[in-house]
């Protein structure tokens, strides 16, 4: 239950200026109208997160960089992706950070990913039914946005100007040395945000969003509306669908006329830089009627999702495996590293057949329960 204003002020310290009472029941009453947690001050932030003050404090001046850095390979299979995982107590700050504020900024109805109660299937659904596709991606999604972007933000959103700094450090990276990965503007060190009484003043690089920081994700999609709307009437106007998942764009349409597709792909392209966004030109593909049409491995050409015949035999791959060789000889010969991860994927991609045909899906949690009884 929320303090009262007259418990507040009963409440508070003695001896503290009644002026920094008023200034924090403001600041309460802005943030709280805007649907956020209200922050006061980056001690606030510790105290209500569990998460010590000294350490935000080094993470905000950029003295520490608390995350570990590995590499997966993208769905090309060739190609890696850089993942930058938090340390427990930056990730318990993000997840809170997250749960109290970033999390309640809405975002749009054409965005899936990130979303409560949205899916990939859910993202396909919309696409039911069309002749043709036209699919796009956006190149550096995280990183395009910088910790500038993440404190303006804050900002509409009725933090201070240093709390709006603080938490924008907090969930993003600094590199202490340029990476070739990164956009151009990440290679130089900056002191964007500075003024009288202002703490931080240390030249660094910007932040970026990482990928492997629970915050990411929802901050990008906030931040992408822009660009959501504006592409969402653009498809409008042209009869066509649009729907975005992360950084995989998807629109459809009925009738098809192979000029009109490409002239649209090419406004859609201009729509993108205009919004700020670069799309991967390598990744974009105009589906014609006749072809399978796919979205986010769903088939949406007919009435009626489908699990593509490629996913159905990959998951039935894993199932004969199990039942012809085992579990430990299917572990060694699909070069799993243990027991507990190799369930997991397998009853992933059972979940991912389940929420198109659960029918199926219920033969190979039937087969993979057989062969695997204790997952």
């Amino acid at each position: 239950m929320k303090t009262s204003p007259h418990l507040y002020r009963t409440l508070a310290p003695a001896g503290l200026d009644s002026a920094i009472v008023d200034r924090a029941l403001v600041l309460d009453s802005r943030q709280s109208a805007s649907g956020v947690q209200p922050i006061y001050t980056l001690r606030h932030l510790a105290h209500m997160s569990g998460v010590s003050y000294a350490f935000l404090r080094r993470v905000v001046e950029r003295e520490s960089d608390p995350y570990n850095i590995y590499t997966i390979r993208k769905r090309d299979g060739k190609s890696l992706r850089s993942i930058a995982a938090p340390s427990e107590a930056l990730a318990a700050v993000q997840r809170w950070l997250l749960d109290q504020t970033f999390a309640r900024m809405p975002s749009t109805p054409w965005s899936f990913a990130y979303e409560k109660d949205n899916s990939s299937v859910k993202c396909a659904q919309e696409h039911l039914g069309a002749t043709w596709l036209l699919k796009m991606d956006l190149k550096d999604f995280f990183h395009q946005t910088d910790e500038r972007d993440v404190y303006h933000l804050l900002r509409k959103y009725r933090y201070s100007e240093l709390v709006a700094f603080e938490l924008a450090r907090i969930v993003t990276r600094s590199v202490r040395d340029p990476q070739d990965w990164l956009p151009p503007k990440y290679a130089s060190t900056v002191e964007w945000r500075r003024g009288a009484g202002f703490p931080y003043g240390k030249r660094v690089r910007l932040g970026y969003l990482p990928q492997g920081a629970s915050t990411s994700g929802a901050i990008a999609n906030v931040l992408a509306s822009g660009l959501d709307r504006a592409l969402h009437e653009l498809a409008i106007s042209h009869g066509t669908t649009y729907t975005r998942y992360a950084d995989d764009l998807t629109f459809s349409g009925g009738p098809y006329d192979r000029a009109s597709a490409r002239e649209f792909a090419s406004s859609v392209t201009s729509a993108i830089f205009a919004a700020g966004y670069t799309p991967n030109k390598k990744k974009t593909r105009l589906i014609a009627p006749g072809r399978r049409l796919e979205v986010l491995g769903v088939l949406v050409n007919g009435s009626k999702l489908r699990v593509p015949a490629r996913f159905r035999k990959r998951v039935e791959a894993h199932l004969y495996g199990l039942e012809s060789h085992g579990v430990m000889g299917h572990l060694h010969s699909r070069g799993f590293r243990d027991i507990d991860g190799m369930s997991r994927h397998i009853l992933g991609l059972i979940a991912h057949v389940h929420a198109v045909d659960s029918s199926l899906a219920k033969v190979y949690y039937t087969r993979f329960a057989s062969a695997f009884p204790n997952p």
